[in-house]
């Protein structure tokens, strides 16, 4: 299919259910330059065959260690719940026990319903996106979940949990094995595919963000102790302004000042500086329209997995991802090459000698290619798109929470049983839930 009729068939899913005839509409930013064409996405259709596929190569490898441990059993999701609460009683907005329940969420402490739909009061902003979101898509019948009792929120690869946690990341390149099934994130994306046409875009490497730092990149080069891929590029972004670097690479800013608790007051701090050595100016932020201004789009890592890339792939830009040990449910499906191009490689701790600049050669071989063909990184946006619109839309996101607590509830053969006389506990202490 040709770039013409792929964006075609593309606004054509937009204009699928609940979507307003207006919603095709043309963008006009404040600024001169050209118009970026923004569609709000309705419902996408995904062949079986294909989310079969995409279910092996993600929710299936996060059940394999729990299927060797089945059968579980539904109260000790309550035990882990304890073991929590001991471990760190202060996390109270955290720790939360999610019924859900004749397709409606119900969120607990034990022996009491404390809100019903949307979250209580006292809770974390991904708890709120989450149940903002799912109840929303409950409420309105586009989703139908099965009767389950689970926690949101991590175990990590140290922990021995006696039941899987739900998380929207995890980390895969460590020492021991992170055992959390991984879900979608609700708490940022727009749903929205911004389009521009590629000889209107600038040549230059995009990021806007807040100045996350994993710390994960120890000693990855002599004198910097730690190198957080955020600041230094936007370092480097800077310094290439100023010394007038022909041609530009990157166009990398960061929306907030660089403070770094983790790293204050002490010796430590001194060695992160050396890794950018200059202040950092702050810029102002970007919404996703903007992005789409530029043909190469940068993912960096947050305190660990950022939850932009998902948006980034629903622009006709180029994803830069930096190499990471963190991942989202859907990670495990991309390829370098096919999907986006990869840079940072750099390894922790290393003993020989690496860089961390090497964005701008993959900048200087994309462009090459691009002059020799120009269908050769269309094809890369074109596969990338396609699996955006296909997997990370609302119609993707909430399939694949479907899927997974579906196959949650059948680590438990007695999760029904448990739930009925759970339930009519509740009940008979007053709590409304239905019959």
């Amino acid at each position: 299919m040709g770039r013409g009729r792929t964006l075609l068939a593309v606004l054509a899913l937009a204009t699928v259910v609940g979507i307003p005839p207006a919603s095709g509409r043309t963008l006009h930013l404040s600024d001169p330059e050209p118009e970026v064409l923004s569609v709000p996405l309705g419902q996408v259709i995904v062949d079986d065959g294909e989310w079969r596929e995409f279910l092996e190569a993600n929710l299936e490898q996060d059940l394999k260690h729990w299927r060797a441990k089945a059968p579980l059993r539904a109260n000790d999701t309550w035990t882990l719940y304890h073991d929590f609460f001991r471990e760190h009683p202060d996390w109270y907005a955290i720790w939360w026990m999610v019924l859900v329940w004749k397709n409606k969420l119900y969120w607990l402490r034990p022996g009491k319903v404390e809100a019903v739909g949307h979250a209580p009061r006292v809770a974390a902003p991904f708890i709120v996106a989450f149940s903002d979101k799912v109840s929303h898509w409950l409420e309105r019948g586009h989703l139908q979940l099965p009767n389950v009792i689970f926690m949101p929120r991590w175990c990590g690869p140290h922990r021995r949990c006696v039941v899987p946690l739900f998380s929207g990341g995890k980390t895969i390149d460590h020492e021991g094995e992170d055992t959390d099934i991984l879900i979608p994130q609700v708490h940022f994306g727009e749903n929205v595919l911004h389009t521009l046409p590629w000889d209107q875009k600038h040549d230059l490497a995009f990021f806007r963000g807040i100045p996350f730092c994993s710390a994960y990149w120890g000693d990855p080069v002599p004198h910097c102790r730690t190198a957080c891929p955020r600041t230094y590029l936007a370092w480097r972004s800077d310094l290439d302004a100023r010394t007038h670097r022909t041609p530009a690479y990157l166009d990398v800013g960061l929306v907030e000042p660089p403070f770094l608790p983790w790293l204050n007051d002490t010796a430590l701090f001194e060695d992160f500086k050396g890794c950018q050595p200059d202040p950092i100016p702050v810029v102002p932020r970007s919404p996703m329209s903007t992005h789409a201004r530029y043909k190469y789009l940068v993912h960096l890592e947050g305190i660990a997995h950022s939850f932009r890339l998902s948006q980034l792939m629903l622009t006709n830009s180029l994803v830069l991802f930096q190499q990471q040990p963190f991942i989202e449910y859907f990670y495990r499906s991309l390829k370098p090459g096919v999907h986006l191009m990869q840079f940072w490689n750099v390894t922790p701790h290393h003993t020989k000698s690496e860089r961390l600049d090497d964005i701008y050669d993959v900048i200087d071989d994309l462009r090459r290619r691009d002059k020799a063909d120009p269908s050769d990184l269309q094809r890369i946006i074109t596969a990338s798109q396609s699996f955006a619109v296909k997997f990370l839309s609302n119609s993707g996101r909430a399939r694949y929470l479907k899927d997974a607590l579906t196959a949650y509830k059948s680590l438990f053969p007695d999760m029904d049983a448990y739930l009925e006389g759970f339930v009519a506990e509740l009940r008979a202490k007053g709590e409304p839930l239905p019959r």
